[in-house]
């Protein structure tokens, strides 16, 4: 890595589009980096802010398949500022339709422990994952 900001050099996905989702939604996606390298979800902060071009530089693109979607309402997700059927559970349903989608390797199920721990409060006993150093602040 050879950026004066640390992160790795610009990339362009080599996929994007919208997921259909229940309750009118369709979500954008886009996938960069290796299609075969170890699946990184990228989270954004919100709200309605949606990923940016600076988070697909989080990842080595040569070692993971980098995954970013804006949220329902968000970005470039349709339709823009909706909040119905936009509730923390619906994300991280979200995030399961994605994972089943592009689940192709096993390192992709280490991206969703925090979003399902909330999902599942009678099994909670300890605080969620902290987020990856690298991945702490959205751009």
């Amino acid at each position: 890595m050879n950026v004066p900001d640390g992160l790795h050099p610009d990339i362009e996905p080599f996929d994007s589009g919208h997921l259909p989702v229940p309750g009118g939604h369709e979500i954008y996606y886009e996938q960069c980096g290796a299609p075969q390298g170890i699946p990184a979800l990228v989270l954004h902060g919100g709200p309605g802010s949606g990923c940016s071009p600076r988070q697909r530089r989080f990842f080595d693109p040569q070692r993971y398949r980098v995954v970013l979607f804006d949220q329902r309402g968000s970005g470039r997700s349709r339709p823009l500022g909706e909040t119905r059927h936009n509730h923390t559970g619906e994300l991280v349903a979200d995030i399961e339709r994605l994972r089943r989608i592009w689940a192709s390797s096993a390192g992709w199920s280490s991206a969703v422990p925090g979003a399902q721990h909330w999902r599942r409060p009678t099994r909670r006993r300890t605080r969620p994952p902290a987020p990856a150093p690298c991945c702490a602040a959205s751009s």
